[in-house]
């Protein structure tokens, strides 16, 4: 297995796709893998093509996580292949070449300290995404489920839990899905295309129905007591309400676990 930088020029021109870092499991296409989204960590990266050249500019972190790293010293090996058109296949023309990065005049120590410290702020901005996802769908979600489910046991009181857990756990969520639409943003990352990005975005909605639907609960009507009236408004209300909150409870039981 190994690791490829790859630009691909006609998605560059039609949808501005940036170059992105493979996993080469395989000599043949299947196993020519773009990596994760929170491996893509390519800086200031873009194809560029005009009838003369084509131009594939970025910039790479020597040493990463999980990763085949880059010797800061020393004599590296690189290789470079072209492929026989725009699209992704095989290559027609594959060299390499040897540079010691030491002798390279932009790599420095505040170069260094520049990349730690902009590992540090998304970090920290991750770290904070979790903490409040987490809030909402360990915490507050399962504690306004719970009042609900006990409401025998506090009769005048378990209302304002269900209430407040609702539209705490609503907040934190949107802080939370704020802070990663943000973030992947600023690190130039894609958006909704993993499954992670499209259950929390599923889920803001889902809470945002379970608040709203709570703030226009129907009233009780006399058809409530009798028990042949199973269809009246507020019955259907009831359920709908339980559905939409085991459902936010499972997505979210996921969506942390993830």
């Amino acid at each position: 297995a190994s690791e490829a930088v790859i630009g691909r020029p006609d998605l560059a021109m039609a949808s501005d796709e940036k170059p992105l870092k493979y996993e080469l499991s395989k000599y043949y296409m299947s196993g020519i893998i773009p990596m994760e989204r929170s491996k893509q960590t390519l800086i200031d990266a873009s194809t560029t093509q005009d009838e003369s050249e084509t131009i594939m500019r970025f910039t790479k972190y020597l040493d990463e996580e999980g990763q085949i790293p880059i010797s800061k010293t020393g004599h590296t090996t690189f290789i470079y292949a072209i492929g026989h058109g725009n699209y992704l296949s095989h290559h027609r023309f594959a060299e390499s070449f040897t540079m010691d990065l030491s002798k390279c005049p932009y790599l420095d120590n505040d170069n260094d300290n520049n990349e730690e410290s902009k590992n540090d702020q998304f970090r920290s901005a991750w770290i904070a995404h979790g903490v409040f996802g987490s809030l909402a769908f360990v915490l507050l979600f399962p504690l306004s489920a719970a009042s609900a489910i006990l409401r025998k046991l506090m009769p005048s009181t378990w209302i304002f839990f269900h209430t407040f857990g609702n539209i705490a756990a609503f907040a934190s969520t949107l802080f939370a899905v704020f802070v990663a639409i943000t973030t992947t943003s600023n690190s130039e990352g894609e958006h909704f295309v993993e499954k992670h990005h499209k259950i929390g975005i599923s889920l803001l909605l889902l809470s945002f129905c379970q608040v709203i639907g709570g703030l226009f609960r129907p009233g009780k009507s006399q058809n409530d007591d009798n028990n042949n009236s199973k269809l009246n408004t507020r019955h259907i209300w009831k359920l709908g309400h339980g559905l939409l909150g085991t459902s936010i409870l499972i997505l979210g039981y996921i969506q942390v676990g993830d």
